[in-house]
């Protein structure tokens, strides 16, 4: 019964590990596979090949007409969960097992790189521990099925994790790592605008970075990352094939701007800020704005703070204004526009916000609109990419130079760390235009769901979908302090970098290079130990322990032979009187109380002897 139960609780926490780790990107068709997989494997019953091939094809073709092409790496993911099923179901032997422990310990080191909060790192160490011992328990490996034992491995791991962290050379320049690229199908920011591709939006809970600032200071919480100024039918992209880079300066920033300090979960290269920005500070370095008043480091480079500097209520100065007038639009749209263009701006803007805030509506499920007129006169319902690249469009047609901006609105604010957490929830699109020779921002959601300036994203959908009961507070409470610990935690993180390893290496009164040379001759020294360490002990038992000390000193001593067990006992009827007081001792040390040390015992029974 033991066997059995074995054989099922292993693939039952592969799949449970697989689907806690990509719980944002399953689909039904996997959900589906799972499911059946789960109920075969606790059955014990393995499928025919024949059935799993057809299977697999049926599997394959439903990925492609839920994604429409034959290469997605969400696709991937879950086409990666279905093969590892299959392997289950079909009764693997131990190599399929040791290929399948590679995979899952592959994925959960590749989470690490993504996941850094308390929680999900203590997710990935309990699963780590439950997929040894699982592994363990089926292939009969005794020295590992204890979970007792493996916990205690772990935890002999992290003294040499602390001197990882602490000596370990820090990069200021930040590691090159390649763009994500985001899909289309969530919620989240892009470098691109295509209102043509969406529909059936999911949610997206994944954060985006932290800021610590004070919540007062900033009225409308609009987070600046990328300027679009190209469109192509109705959809945005920058007109720079390489975003222009951060520009060095020795001015400080002045006294109406306010300071804040942004935290990202993984190294990025685009940098977000509150509007207006002024200057951003990157590893010691002062930076002011590009003319597109957006920050981006060098193609090669990341980073994971940063501390900023935005004025608020600052409109920015607008050159150049002409190649914001640039539009093709299709024959109704551009019928509109002609029907207004006599107006004055303020008329223009007027009947723009009139027409905006009649017969439309916000939804995440809104069909899709291949093109303006689609969206404008049939479907009239969208997210902030649609009504942000038609009211920009428009506005040209009108005369007005326009342009897109991409980046963020609002975020949760914990009071308790007095910081903001910006999900890909609350990513947000919306339009600047050229009034007086400035840019000024318009955002055309105001005019169909006004509720998303005042609340996060995540409140915003919530209220959005009409949830049956809402969150309770003491859950709220609780994920406050979690949120508190886990930006703690990021700080405390983020901040031992280059610098902090210089100052600890001052204070010792080495330099830099000395500090980390102390890094490598420990870790040399300590594999060195672990190597020699079971040689060490092979010699130490070799040695005589001083139990057997006393029984070769007293055998010898006495010329005693016996096949009996000696024990104190015993040795009492075949010594003198002079050393039972000695024995006796000897008897407590090893069945009673009295722990006398061996040692000493040995020392009284040889001093003892006439």
């Amino acid at each position: 019964m033991y066997q059995l139960n074995s054989q099922k609780a292993y693939p039952v926490t592969i799949l449970a590990i697989q689907i806690a780790l990509l719980w944002e990107f399953i689909t039904l068709p996997t959900i589906v596979f799972t499911a059946i997989g789960i109920v075969f494997v606790s059955l014990n019953k393995p499928i025919k090949r024949i059935y799993l091939n057809t299977l697999s094809i049926f599997i394959f073709a439903w990925y492609f007409l839920l994604y429409q092409k034959l290469f997605d790496p969400e696709a991937g993911l879950n086409f990666l969960v279905n093969i590892i099923v299959f392997k289950l179901i079909e009764g693997n032997d131990k190599r399929d097992d040791q290929v399948i422990l590679l995979t899952e310990l592959l994925m959960l080191g590749a989470a690490t790189l993504f996941n850094r909060t308390i929680l999900e790192i203590s997710f990935i160490l309990i699963a780590l521990i439950l997929l040894l011992r699982d592994y363990a328990k089926k292939h009969s490996y005794q020295e590992f099925i204890s979970l007792k034992r493996l916990a205690l491995t772990f935890l002999k791991i992290i003294p040499l994790s602390i001197l990882f962290f602490i000596f370990f050379p820090r990069f200021s320049t930040g590691l090159w790592t390649p763009e994500q690229k985001v899909n289309h199908q969530s919620v989240g920011f892009s470098d691109e605008v295509s209102p043509s591709e969406i529909s059936d939006l999911w949610l997206n809970t994944q954060e985006a970075f932290h800021v610590a600032t004070n919540a007062t200071e900033f009225d409308d919480l609009y987070w600046r990352g990328l300027t679009l100024e190209d469109h192509n039918n109705w959809d945005w992209k920058s007109k720079y094939k390489r975003l222009p880079t951060l520009m060095k300066t020795k001015k400080n920033h002045d006294s109406l701007s306010s300071p804040y300090r942004v935290y990202f979960p993984r190294p990025q290269r685009r940098l977000f800020l509150i509007e207006t920005p002024s200057q951003v500070e990157v590893n010691q370095i002062l930076y002011q704005s590009t003319h597109q008043h957006t920050f981006n480091l060098p193609r090669f480079k990341r980073v994971k703070s940063y501390q900023a500097w935005s004025t608020p209520k600052k409109h920015l100065k607008a050159n150049q204004v002409n190649k914001y007038l640039n539009v093709d639009l299709p024959l109704k749209s551009l019928a509109w526009t002609k029907k207004h263009a006599h107006l004055s701006i303020q008329e223009k803007l007027k009947a723009l916000n009139s027409y905006f805030s009649q017969g439309f509506s916000y939804s995440l499920k809104a069909p899709r609109s291949d093109n303006l007129d689609e969206f404008l006169f049939t479907n009239k319902s969208g997210v902030c990419s649609h009504f942000a690249s038609a009211y920009a469009l428009l506005a040209r047609g009108m005369g007005i130079p326009s342009r897109l901006v991409s980046g963020y609105l609002g975020g949760e604010y914990n009071k308790l760390s007095q910081h903001y957490i910006i999900r890909e929830n609350d990513a947000h699109v919306w339009v600047e235009l050229v009034i007086d020779g400035y840019w000024k921002r318009f955002d055309p959601t105001s005019l169909v769901a006004p509720s998303r300036l005042s609340l996060s994203g995540a409140r915003f959908y919530q209220e959005l979908d009409e949830p049956l009961f809402a969150t309770p507070e003491f859950v709220s409470a609780i994920k406050m302090y979690l949120d508190y610990i886990d930006f703690q935690f990021l700080v405390w993180s983020e901040e031992f970098d280059r610098e902090k390893q210089k100052s600890i290496a001052q204070s010792w009164g080495v330099s830099l290079l000395e500090y980390y040379s102390y890094f490598i001759w420990v870790i040399v020294l300590g594999g060195a130990s672990y190597l020699l360490l079971p040689y060490i002990r092979e010699v130490l038992q070799r040695r005589p322990s001083y139990n057997q000390k006393i029984l070769h000193y007293l055998t010898k001593k006495y010329n005693i032979e016996t096949d009996y067990p000696l024990t104190p006992h015993r040795l009492k009827e075949l010594t003198p009187k002079s050393i039972h007081q000695a024995l006796d001792n000897w008897e407590s040390s090893l069945y009673g109380e009295n722990k006398l040390a061996t040692k000493v015992i040995y020392q009284q029974i040889k001093k003892a002897n006439p």
